[in-house]
């Protein structure tokens, strides 16, 4: 069974130490930064009315952090674009499709409730606004800021439609 909570910023951040072997090359963002990127108050695109967004973390039985996804609403990018377009990002999870689905669906449905008429994504609120996952070079080794994902979230992607 997968359970899946809102804003539990600390569980967000061990997933990946949760679910990528020991020997991954995943860099993960320090949690200082991580923590401050997720926190609507703390957050620009939340506290300055830009727009909004939610954190799901999806829990296995035991109650360990398995997956993660941010969705949000960018809606000053909206307007400016005439675009009903919401985002989804941070998404790490097991290699589990039933836990990659219950995030994507939960991210589609906040920005669905919230107007958005389509989702897009891997994109991160981080300063260096990252963009993607990674579909191949998994032999070469990333570091801080560098977008990396293990291969199973591209096939999980596809998967999930």
């Amino acid at each position: 069974m997968i359970e899946l909570r809102t804003q539990d910023r600390r569980a967000a951040f061990d997933v990946p130490f949760n679910v990528y072997d020991a020997a991954s090359p995943y860099v993960s963002p320090m949690w200082s930064d991580l923590d401050r990127f997720l926190e609507p108050a703390r957050n620009p695109l939340v506290r300055d009315g830009h727009g909004e967004l939610e954190l799901f973390t999806a829990h296995d039985s035991g109650g360990r952090p398995v997956g993660r996804i941010v969705a949000v609403i960018h809606a000053a990018s909206n307007r400016r674009h005439g675009t009903r377009r919401g985002q989804f990002g941070f998404f790490d999870c097991a290699d589990d499709l039933d836990v990659a689905t219950a995030l994507l669906q939960a991210a589609e449905g906040w920005v669905r409730a919230r107007g958005a008429e389509e989702i897009v994504g891997n994109f991160n609120l981080t300063a260096m606004q990252m963009v993607g996952v990674l579909t191949d070079g998994f032999q070469h080794a990333p570091y801080t800021d560098m977008m990396w994902s293990p291969p199973h979230i591209a096939r999980l992607l596809a998967q999930a439609g």
